[in-house]
């Protein structure tokens, strides 16, 4: 008589049995931890080998050799090296992970980054002319007093990243990512930033020129002590922003919108706002502005000028909410235009040579111990409710505010 044999079982670490099914976990957690080291088996990173690691030994023979005809370096990890004075050119560097490198003094030219990790690395006094960094990190990376350009960045994360004192040129940067990044006392001449996403870096003490920030978000970005002779947003959210004490000679928000932006003790030529439909609290303290424009807005709320020497103002064909201009001085030609004013309190102020014309003003008009020198009222429409408050008002030379009562 043939015996059937007696079919193998095999295990499976899957199944519910018990016992088995403690195994589950354990495996998961393994693959989760490798995932999370190396994101997955083809991000794995690998040392230097030995040759590559003599190469680096002596930095002034790496650059007579390795460095001028093209360092190409692909997947691989540089620990506790020093590459301080390293010069390269013609070089490119993909899937590079560096873990507390020093370059300082280092000489960058013609040269691509691409999925490489600065991490808290430190590039101080270094130069990039050329350079192109794709899907980079500098979290914590420092590149102090360094120099860069004809650079571009592109999907950079440089969270809590160091550039103060250092100085960028004709360099352009897209997807820019940043949350308390410093750059005090850096420059950016005739540079471009591409949708970039800001939270809470700090400029202090920084220089624009020929700039400017398109289809950006920028929440309680520090622009403080600034020096800017031209700098411009387009269709960017400014949040919670502040230029304290800046110094500027032409700062323009065109298509933004805001919740808050805060000039305080501030020194302003022109600051201008053009096609803005929700841009609200926008505060001079203390400051002087040669003119301010706003031209073409659907929205502008609450602008606020306490104690602020205002050249010029012109308005046209904007609607504003309550326009505050409380002691304030506006001491030269301006012009209120096509608009449509929620608002206005400039009780206390000295105002010359204001003209409103073809405008609205619908709910509140304080003029209260206000001085008008030269105002001229043109075709001046008021809300049939307009709450008017005009005890104290002198009028020299002027036309005078005669809602219905």
């Amino acid at each position: 008589m043939t015996s059937t044999p007696t079919p193998v079982r095999r295990r499976n670490l899957w199944s519910s049995t018990p016992g088995r099914a403690r195994w589950r976990p354990v495996i998961l957690g393994i693959a989760l931890l490798v995932i999370s080291l190396y994101g997955g088996a083809g991000c794995m990173k690998s040392e230097l080998n030995e040759r590559e690691k003599a190469q680096l030994a002596n930095i002034d023979e790496f650059n007579a050799s390795v460095a001028q005809s093209g360092w190409q370096l692909k997947g691989k990890r540089l620990f506790d090296l020093s590459l301080s004075r390293i010069e390269l050119n013609k070089s490119a560097l993909v899937d590079v992970e560096m873990i507390r490198v020093v370059a300082h003094d280092a000489k960058i030219a013609n040269t691509s980054f691409d999925g490489v990790d600065f991490n808290f690395t430190d590039f101080a006094r270094a130069s990039f002319s050329n350079v192109t960094f794709t899907n980079c990190k500098f979290t914590g990376a420092a590149f102090k007093t360094s120099t860069f350009a004809g650079c571009q960045f592109k999907q950079i994360i440089a969270d809590e990243a160091e550039f103060d004192s250092a100085r960028f040129q004709d360099c352009t940067f897209t997807d820019l990512k940043d949350h308390a990044g410093k750059f005090g006392h850096a420059a950016f001449i005739s540079c471009r930033f591409q949708k970039p996403k800001w939270e809470k870096t700090s400029l202090y003490y920084a220089h624009f020129d020929a700039t400017e920030f398109d289809d950006g978000k920028l929440e309680r970005v520090i622009f403080a002590n600034t020096d800017v002779l031209a700098l411009t947003f387009n269709r960017c959210a400014v949040d919670f922003c502040s230029f304290n004490e800046t110094r500027s000679e032409q700062l323009r928000f065109r298509s933004c919108s805001s919740q808050r932006v805060t000039c305080g003790k501030a020194e302003l030529g022109e600051l201008q706002l053009s096609e803005c439909s929700d841009f609200g609290g926008l505060a001079l303290l203390n400051s002087t502005c040669r003119l301010l424009a706003i031209t073409d807005c659907k929205g502008v709320s609450e602008p606020k000028f306490y104690q602020t020497k205002l050249q010029r103002l012109h308005i046209t064909n904007s609607k504003v909410e309550y326009f505050y201009g409380v002691e304030s001085e506006f001491l030269e030609a301006g012009e209120i235009s096509n608009s449509t004013i929620i608002g206005i309190n400039i009780a206390q102020a000295t105002v010359k040579n204001l003209t409103i014309a073809q405008s609205k003003i619908e709910k509140y008009l304080s003029v209260e111990g206000t001085r008008f020198e030269h105002l001229s009222l043109k075709q001046v429409e008021y809300g049939a409710k307009l709450e008017f408050l005009d005890a104290g008002v002198t009028y020299t030379d002027s036309d005078r505010f005669a809602p219905p009562r």
